[in-house]
């Protein structure tokens, strides 16, 4: 395959634009994963009352009912 423009020459410039690209894709994905785990967390406390008891239910739900 010939070499097209843009593409790397070698396998060290190869290695580094997919380095490059991973740490854009890392950022990127860091700007909505975390306010969307806000949302959640704020929506999951809005309907049990508390963080304690999303966690308390949650925790029901992977160990079994605890009396």
């Amino acid at each position: 395959m010939a070499l097209m423009p843009g593409m790397a020459t070698s396998v060290t410039a190869a290695f580094h634009q997919q380095q490059l690209a991973a740490a854009i894709l890392w950022i990127c994905g860091d700007f909505w994963a975390v306010p969307i785990l806000f949302v959640i967390t704020r929506q999951a406390v809005s309907r049990d009352g508390s963080l304690f008891a999303v966690l308390e239910r949650q925790s029901s739900r992977f160990f079994g009912a605890t009396d």
